[in-house]
């Protein structure tokens, strides 16, 4: 069964719809449909968008032109149909609305269409009969308790029920699973495995059970031993480089060149070559001088005139060109020290435990190395540095030891120290995995030890034996009665004739509505095989009224129910709004056509009821229509009733107040509209309810003036004049507001502009606070109908 429309969007009028939010009961409480519903609203409410829905359940796809449109169907036992699952789902659906007319019945809109005929069971075959009757007697029922129908829902409420019994004992030991895979495995530290999970455990427990399970028993001792190794600590593998590409023996070699490089001035000046320091003082002094003064800057006396000349016989471009070497061959030594921090990017911290001491020897060792090394360039250094004072006088090379060789073998013995350690560590971490593993499958040994995992899978499997053969009962009865269905259609299709369908329309045409001038024949074309004609007084009925279109076409709806493909099915049906056009004699037949042929239950043996559908909807816009309809035998406590709303462009669905499902009369529905309009200023909002306010006020008045003023009188107005106490002006807006918005043959134009009368809240307040003030009683009494506490 359908339980709701849990939502729509974008199809008709309803958009944005759902079910949980709009549909609830006083108790704030989510409603369903049952197996009996009725649904009022008024026109362009959204009735036919939603019979729309439910045909395009049985047609199998959405209706011509809605594009985008989305909703979702809510049925028993959580199964749910979209619009990408029309053509798949498994319910017996038949709709009548204005799309199943014009699909079938397209003479009806138009001289041209036809008549879409259909088949039940023919004339009588004694021999056919017989074998139809026995087989479905076979079938049985289930409502009636017998027969194959009625095995089958034993046999599948068995299966189901070995089915749950089965799915909770495994449940039960999936959660016993899940929580000793998550809490007392993934969450220890011991096991070091954040991702474990419910599928690693399972893995586990198929590594233990194919196992000799003594091989995961441990000792305590064994255990201890495990639990100790994973304490230490597993360190990273050290992946630094360590480089040294020593050039030394070149530094000293083009150092000593410098150093020990004879040259002299072109024109010696001796007391400078005898006084180095003078020398020095004099170079640095000669960019201070020379084309800037013309005297001393020490002394103050003037300066030689052939000064210049001297000394740069002195100062030559050899001196020069020597000097600029020294201080290239000085920053070149200056780069070559080394830095131990650079060269030895590690620290002791990065090495285990037992291997730390070493490396803080070799360590030391290889800084006294650098040390030295350092010394040996910063000689080399001062030696550069004093021949730049001293340009012209070569110099001794200072004594040094090359120690290169002893710093690359400590750099050497480091490098084996790394390997050893990044050896075991890769070594830890395989005897720590081993270990890790061991004390995991021990945690897992214990757990099926204390749960009696074997016995447990043992009563699930017998569970599922006893599952499999449940269901293959289940399917034998069910591919058996398939197979007797499947006999009785062939043998109904003997019997089919599309005569008995015109005849079935016409017996309820003429029981129900005593139309014995208009029949439906079946005419048998050549070639095509049978149409539907529809004739009135044996001539075609053309230009058939909209009374007479609704009533044939309703009747067709029904008679096509027992056709071949719909007979004995149970079917969910929709019928949407059938009493269009009708008086009100024939909308009491049409309540009588639906009662008798489809809502009068048939007795069991027991006294209980069966009924003839899975479901039902009724969908109506007529009150005297509802009235009746609320009357049809429905199932007790099964049964549900329903109010669409239009409010601005978009529909709702929820509950049928009290006053429209508890009370017959649409007197009290027009009081409370007019209730409802006292109570609204939102013009934009409620502008449906503004724009039936004058007829609902005029068809109120007309009954409440009838009743408080029962006698006949020319005087149009007399009535109105009394109850408003001879107020004039409240009598002639009265009088405009109901003519204005309910009339539109005299006053045309009216029906062209828009409805802006603010008159209308006030004036419904009015009319209410006349009716409170004459008969206050009657006023509390049609306030308590439409579910509104009176102020006392």
């Amino acid at each position: 069964m359908i339980r709701k429309i849990a939502n729509i969007s974008n199809f008709g009028v309803f958009d944005e719809f759902n079910w949980d939010t709009a549909v609830r009961d006083k108790g704030n409480n989510i409603v369903t449909f049952k197996k009996f519903n009725i649904i009022y609203g008024r026109n362009y409410s959204g009735k036919t968008s939603l019979s729309r829905i439910f045909r395009s359940l049985e047609k199998g796809h959405l209706p011509q032109k809605y594009l985008n449109v989305n909703f979702e169907i809510s049925c028993d036992n959580n199964r749910r149909i979209t619009i990408n699952g029309l053509d798949s789902h498994s319910l017996d659906i038949r709709v009548y609305n204005e799309d199943f007319v014009k699909e079938n019945l397209s003479f009806l809109i138009n001289d041209e269409g036809e008549i879409q005929p259909f088949a039940v069971l023919g004339e009588k075959n004694i021999e056919i009969e017989k074998q139809i009757n026995e087989r479905e007697e076979r079938l049985g029922n289930e409502e009636r308790k017998i027969g194959l129908k009625y095995e089958l829902k034993l046999k599948k409420s068995d299966f189901e029920r070995k089915k749950q019994e089965r799915e909770k004992a495994e449940n039960a030991l999936e959660e016993q699973l899940r929580n000793k895979a998550n809490r007392d495995i993934k969450e220890n530290t011991l096991y070091g495995d954040v991702r474990y999970n419910i599928r690693k455990i399972k893995s586990d427990i198929d590594i233990v059970l194919k196992a000799n399970k003594s091989k995961y028993k441990l000792s305590e001792s064994e255990k201890e031993k495990k639990i100790q190794l994973l304490k230490e600590e597993a360190k990273e593998s050290i992946n630094e480089k360590i480089l040294f590409y020593s050039t030394f023996s070149n530094l000293y070699s083009a150092s000593k060149k410098l150093i020990t490089k004879e040259i002299k001035p072109s024109k010696i000046i001796q007391e400078l070559i005898d006084n180095p320091p003078l020398q020095e003082w004099v170079r640095t002094g000669i960019p201070y001088h020379k084309d800037k003064r013309e005297t001393c800057a020490f002394c103050g006396q003037k300066l030689p005139e052939d000064l210049w000349d001297k000394l740069d016989a002195h100062f030559n471009k050899e001196s020069e060109k020597l000097r600029d070497f020294l201080k290239e061959q000085i920053e070149e030594l200056e780069k070559a020290k080394i830095n131990i921090e650079q060269m030895l990017p590690i620290s002791r911290e990065q090495f285990y435990s037992f291997f730390q001491d070493s490396f803080d020897k070799l360590q030391k060792d290889l800084e006294k190395e650098i040390i030295e090394y350092n010394k040996n360039i910063d000689s080399l250094i001062n030696s550069l540095k004093k021949r730049e004072k001293d340009i012209f006088q070569p110099k001794d090379l200072p004594s040094t030891i090359d120690n290169t060789e002893n710093i690359k073998t400590i750099l050497n013995e480091i490098k084996k120290l790394i390997n050893q350690h990044n050896k075991k560590t890769s070594s830890l971490n395989d005897e720590q995995k081993i270990a890790k593993k061991d004390l995991r499958l021990y945690e897992v040994y214990q757990f099926l030890m204390n749960i009696d995992y074997e016995k447990k899978i043992e009563e699930i499997n017998t569970l599922k034996a006893e599952e499999q053969e449940l269901e293959a009962i289940y399917k034998s009865i069910n591919s058996e009665i398939e197979h007797i269905e499947k006999e009785i259609e062939d043998l109904k299709s003997q019997l089919k004739d599309e005569r008995r369908g015109a005849e079935k329309i016409n017996e309820y045409l003429n029981h129900f509505f005593g139309s014995g001038r208009i029949k439906c024949q079946a005419i048998e074309k050549e070639e095509i095989g049978f149409k539907f004609q529809i004739y009135r007084n044996s001539e075609i009925a053309y230009n058939l009224s909209e009374g007479e279109r609704s009533l044939i076409s309703l009747c067709y709806f029904i008679a096509k129910l027992e056709e071949v493909g719909s007979q004995g099915r149970n079917l969910i049906i929709w019928i949407d709004d059938p009493v269009s056009s009708l008086d009100n004699n024939h909308i009491f037949f049409a309540f009588s056509l639906i009662e008798e042929v489809i809502c009068r239950p048939i007795k069991n043996a027991d006294g209980s009821n069966s009924w003839k559908y899975e479901q039902l909807f009724i969908s109506t816009h007529n009150l005297e229509f509802l009235k009746y309809i609320k009357r049809l035998s429905q199932p007790k406590n099964d049964n549900q009733y329903f109010l669409l709303e239009r409010l601005n462009s978009r529909s709702r669905l929820k509950l049928m107040p009290d006053y429209l499902k508890k009370y017959i009369t649409e007197f009290n529905y027009l009081f409370h509209q007019i209730y409802l309009c006292s109570q609204s200023e939102d013009t934009d909002q409620n502008y449906e309810l503004f724009y039936n306010f004058g007829n609902n006020l005029r068809k109120f008045l007309e009954a409440y003036l009838f009743y408080r003023y029962p006698y006949h009188t020319n005087d149009k107005l007399e009535k109105l004049r009394k109850f408003f106490g001879y107020d004039t002006q409240s009598v002639d807006i009265t009088n405009r507001l109901t003519n204005e918005l309910s009339h539109l043959e005299e006053i045309f134009d009216r029906s062209l502009k828009p409805v802006e009368i603010p008159e209308i809240p006030k004036l419904a307040r009015y009319v209410l606070e006349k009716i409170k003030e004459k008969d206050l009683e009657q006023y509390n009494a049609l306030l308590k109908s439409i579910g509104v506490e009176p102020d006392i």
